[in-house]
């Protein structure tokens, strides 16, 4: 039996298989589209649930911070039965404010109205960058 080398016996099995790789080195331009359209279906989709889901958000964020205001008017007015040094002078819807640990966030402003001392009053939050408003009690002290 003659003596021949590994490869030289293999080399016509490769051949072929060498020549269908160098055909197959990227993507045709036709699957690309492809995947564009397709991404773009995805995308355009999704969009209008997360324009919902900010929408929500916000609304849910506007509740959250009158939520927070009329706790925090209950607990001044305590403060301020109690004789206790955390009390603040609340006067108009705006002075509550200073009840709040950390102030009033960012985007959100509360309209000016008048408080009688031991009155509840309805006031407005108004989230600013979508002029919502929000109704909230605050007790005068």
């Amino acid at each position: 039996m003659p003596v021949t080398s590994y490869h030289s016996d293999l080399s016509p099995l490769l051949t072929p298989t060498r020549r269908l790789r160098a055909r197959e080195t990227g993507f045709t331009l036709i699957e690309l589209v492809f995947v564009m359209v397709l991404i773009g279906i995805l995308s355009a989709s999704a969009m209008p649930k997360y324009v919902d889901l900010r929408k929500e958000a916000q609304i849910g964020a506007l509740a959250n911070i009158a939520g927070t205001i009329g706790s925090a008017s209950s607990t001044n007015l305590v403060a301020c039965v109690l004789k206790h040094a955390n009390c603040v002078e609340v006067k108009n819807c705006q002075d509550v404010e200073g009840a709040l640990a950390g102030g009033l966030p960012e985007g959100y402003r509360i309209f000016p109205r008048p408080i009688p001392k031991g009155k509840l009053r309805q006031c407005h939050v108004i989230q600013v960058e979508t002029g919502r408003r929000e109704l909230v009690y605050v007790s005068g002290t």
